[in-house]
């Protein structure tokens, strides 16, 4: 398989996409990022790298696009998932080498059932159909929880707020990396693309429990939570609930189900055993305690 140089990057904001952005321009890879108005994000954008507008809605304005593309990398929101398609179609229309899906997260093959996950599981089958008539290759990063920013905006456990929410006891280990280390096996994956052809990868720089990272917390500032306990499948069954309504509260329900995935029920694989680790061969290294620490310490305002 030949060296991937060229990159296009679909999503360029949000939490994910400008560190993804600046780690492969760092590696030496030449990125395009797609967007609905280069002209606004251009300035924005590390000096080596360049915007060109698309039409996400247009197979012929993705085509032109991608031209010259060895890969691409998408980081679009969930919001934005369902333009994936399109995108893959004139990935392969084209002919770019690699396709990275917007997954970063959880094992999809294991929690494939849950509502808020369905564009994201459509996106992996359609691209393996597509990969099956053409020469565009995939690899799918499942990362577990992202650890620091979900420790900022309070997903994980919110540190900055008076009481936490406990899932079933708070023993449940799950896996976390972090957005840096999401970056990283991004530019991994593009290095090796011959080993990471055609395959889900696993990536964790932490193991962690939310009892562990409370614990961390409170010695790092001395402070101390209220604790407030939950079920998390009646969590789950409650956010299951509130998505048969004709308005349901949309935020409650995909915050819920992702936790749900992630830390909510065990037998969903949230956390990724040592010997499931492609650590090694995308560049990661595993965190230690006093890592760990140091992030959830930087999380506390």
């Amino acid at each position: 398989m030949s060296s991937i140089k060229t990159v296009a990057l679909a999503g360029a904001t949000g939490a994910l996409g400008p560190t993804v952005l600046q780690t492969l321009v760092d590696d030496g890879f030449e990125v395009t990022v797609l967007s609905r108005d280069a002209n606004k994000v251009q300035s924005s954008l590390p000096a080596k790298a360049k915007a060109v507008t698309v039409d996400y809605t247009s197979l012929e304005s993705l085509k032109a696009a991608l031209k010259g593309q060895d890969a691409v990398v998408s980081t679009l929101s969930a919001e934005a998932g369902a333009s994936q398609n399109l995108l893959i179609d004139a990935a392969a229309a084209v002919g770019v080498q690699r396709f990275l899906p917007s997954e970063f997260g959880c094992d999809y093959a294991t929690t494939s059932h849950i509502a808020v996950f369905q564009d994201k599981v459509k996106a992996r089958k359609y691209v393996e159909e597509v990969a099956q008539k053409s020469s565009l290759t995939y690899t799918y990063i499942s990362n577990g929880g992202f650890l620091d920013w979900g420790l900022n905006v309070g997903f994980l456990l919110s540190l900055n707020a008076p009481s936490v929410e406990v899932w079933d006891g708070g023993d449940v280990v799950f896996s976390t990396t972090t957005v840096a280390g999401i970056a990283k096996a991004v530019s991994g994956v593009l290095k090796h693309p011959a080993e990471t052809k055609n395959r889900a990868l696993f990536i964790s720089e932490a193991n962690v429990t939310q009892n562990k990272i409370l614990e961390l917390a409170k010695k790092e500032t001395g402070k101390e939570w209220k604790v407030e306990q939950v079920s998390g499948k009646q969590r789950a069954q409650e956010a299951s609930d509130e998505l048969k309504k004709d308005k349901p509260d949309m935020t409650f329900v995909v915050h819920s189900l992702i936790k749900h995935a992630i830390f909510g029920d065990p037998e969903l694989h949230g956390a990724f055993l040592p010997d499931e680790l492609d650590n090694e061969l995308l560049g990661l290294k595993t965190l230690g305690e006093e890592e760990v620490s140091k992030i959830v310490k930087a999380a506390i305002k």
